[in-house]
């Protein structure tokens, strides 16, 4: 429901942004693909949510192929997302924006629900090695603590290594990079005029795509994965 809900609000936007008006019913029916009864019950649904129609910038992350809650525990057809899913969508999106049109709606709404959700992923990402680590620490602690008053009479210490600040850094620099890319063409998509600060075109983008660095956050997500990120 949660993306469903996203979908109208961004239809609902986009005429608003480009037009100065809702569309229709009966185009957001037809873009949703939904009957008239289960638009009436989106509609009390979207109500109840308490979302912003209109955000004051536009939101990446609210794009995404599948939803969140099953990026990170997966369903009872399906595992949670894992780094097969991040090859198959990275490869993916790096075949669709090679053809970048802003003039074709559905083909820039494409590749930004693959772009929203490899952000997605990997802000999941961040919190599981954050979360792993801080487990790890507990483990260790409770060794570690005995340990250090034994040897603390000869005036030795010992220290914890931990990597999930460096990792954090280096998957935050990679986002940071990847959605203001992709908030580029949100924004055209969007028609949020007002946040263009200088011109860009189809050109440009790709040109900055094709200078992103997959090689690192690649590496990273296998380590993780194949259980051999140590703290």
């Amino acid at each position: 429901m949660s993306d469903i809900i996203n979908k109208l609000h961004r239809y609902m936007r986009i005429g608003l942004n480009r037009n100065g008006q809702f569309p229709s019913e009966n185009e957001l029916i037809e873009k949703l693909d939904l009957s008239i009864e289960d638009f009436k019950e989106l509609l009390i649904d979207a109500k109840e949510s308490g979302r912003d129609i209109r955000p004051e910038a536009f939101e990446l992350n609210q794009y995404s192929k599948i939803d969140f809650f099953e990026i990170e525990f997966g369903t009872e057809e399906k595992e949670p997302f894992s780094y097969n899913d991040f090859i198959f969508y990275s490869t993916a999106l790096n075949e669709l924006i090679l053809n970048l049109d802003f003039s074709d709606d559905q083909k820039t709404e494409n590749i930004l629900e693959f772009a929203g959700t490899i952000v997605n992923f990997l802000e999941i990402l961040i919190k599981n090695i954050i979360k792993q680590e801080q487990i790890s620490n507990r483990n260790k602690n409770n060794t570690e603590d005995n340990y250090e008053k034994v040897m603390s009479v000869y005036g030795e210490n010992t220290y914890i290594k931990t990597q999930s600040k460096e990792l954090q850094i280096r998957i935050d620099k990679f986002l940071n990079t990847f959605k203001g890319i992709f908030n580029k063409i949100g924004i055209i998509y969007e028609s949020y005029d007002s946040l263009i600060s200088e011109p860009f075109n189809e050109q440009n983008i790709i040109d900055e795509y094709i200078a992103l660095d997959f090689n690192e956050i690649q590496s990273i997500i296998k380590l993780y994965f194949d259980d051999q990120l140590v703290f």
